[in-house]
């Protein structure tokens, strides 16, 4: 009895053994398979299962191979794109020339006085010795009365004058206030000394009084 129980129980234990190694031949087998079918599939453009295109989210097979595993730097790129561009930086050159009399009338000397309004400013010279038709008088009352609107910056500008040549020489200065045209100095930096003569009647025709004179790009 004990020995034939012993041969049932080695029977048992090779059967076991065999069925182990017939099951771990089997899982190979498909496990081969399944692989095979796989690369299979990328070599051929086939379309993953619709099961799977459901799981990544993807609209088309081949998102869904690049989109089943996440990409970070692809994530940072979208959310970059989404904010909106910065306008380059409008380059605007400040007004560098103020007037430096107070608002309001300012006396110069000798009947000639100044009066301000905001930034533009007038000078009035309407006297026996200082109204005038000539242009070289004129360019000497601007010569001596800019300076007191502008300072040291207007002294600059009318130093690289050369004397005389204030006014085009081929038109009166009565002519320049008729036709609204004014005299432009230069300052070197896109902006201008503007001049508007002004004129009253006179006993032989019209006499320039005054002067209106801004800063003007």
């Amino acid at each position: 009895m004990d020995v034939s129980r012993a041969k049932v129980a080695r029977v048992g234990v090779r059967a076991g053994a065999a069925g182990l190694v017939i099951a771990i031949t089997v899982a190979f087998v498909v496990s081969g398979s399944d692989a095979l079918r796989d690369s299979g599939d990328l070599q051929t453009g086939n379309p993953p299962s619709l099961e799977t295109a459901s799981l990544v989210g993807a609209d088309s097979p081949q998102d869904s191979l690049v989109s089943a595993a996440p990409n970070p730097v692809r994530g940072s790129a979208l959310l970059m794109a989404a904010e909106p561009p910065v306008p380059p930086a409008i380059k605007s050159t400040p007004r560098p020339l103020a007037p430096l009399v107070a608002p309001g009338r300012t006396e110069v000397g000798d009947g000639l006085y100044i009066e301000r309004a905001g930034e533009t400013v007038t000078v009035h010279f309407d006297t026996p010795t200082t109204r005038t038709r000539r242009r070289d008088k004129f360019e000497s009352v601007v010569r001596r009365t800019l300076p007191e609107v502008y300072g040291s910056a207007a002294e600059a500008i009318l130093s690289s004058i050369p004397e005389g040549t204030l006014v085009d020489p081929t038109i009166m200065v009565t002519d320049i206030a008729e036709r609204g045209r004014g005299v432009r100095l230069d300052s070197g930096d896109g902006w201008k000394f503007s001049l508007w003569p002004e004129t009253r009647p006179g006993e032989d025709g019209p006499l320039v009084v005054s002067y209106r004179v801004a800063v003007t790009q």
